[in-house]
């Protein structure tokens, strides 16, 4: 597609292939994919969280310390937070997939009935380290959503 930029192009066809499980799951490739750029820059942020592709905290096995900025209560919070570290693509896919299904945060509080549901019942718990009672950016879903449509991912799987 001429619309998206070379890099983004590039991250686009790198994280492709590992789609398949996430839309068998029942979730979005093109949320998937969006969060995926969103978070790390469409793959510029090379840091050693790779390939911890969506921000996902440290939760099992070996962790990495990081700097990131999170929102909690509409504030911006600078810190270092430990982020989870995979050992390969599908390891991180697998436990983006587990979020939604398996952590208490999200499994029966987001709206799988269409992309847009999905989008706007998860970004305010996505967007933040705080607990589910607390919002976090409550721009993420529209970030989201304005990257869905700007790069056409809807289409792709």
């Amino acid at each position: 597609d001429e619309m998206r930029p070379d890099s983004v192009q590039a991250f686009v066809d790198m994280l492709l292939p590992y789609m398949g499980p996430v839309k068998e799951a029942g979730l979005f490739p093109a949320v998937c994919l969006a969060q995926a750029g969103l978070e790390t820059g469409w793959g510029m942020k090379k840091h050693e969280l790779h390939p911890n592709f969506w921000g996902r905290k440290w939760h099992y096995g070996q962790g990495i310390n990081s700097q990131t900025r999170e929102v909690e209560n509409g504030e911006n919070v600078f810190d270092e937070r430990c982020f989870q570290k995979y050992d390969s693509v599908e390891e991180a896919v697998a436990d983006y997939i587990d979020l939604f299904f398996k952590h208490p945060k999200f499994a029966g509080r987001v709206d799988l009935s269409s992309l847009e549901a999905f989008v706007y019942s998860m970004g305010p718990l996505y967007a933040t380290d705080a607990p589910a009672e607390i919002d976090g950016d409550p721009s993420y879903a529209q970030k989201i959503m304005s990257i869905i449509v700007r790069y056409d991912l809807q289409n792709l799987v």
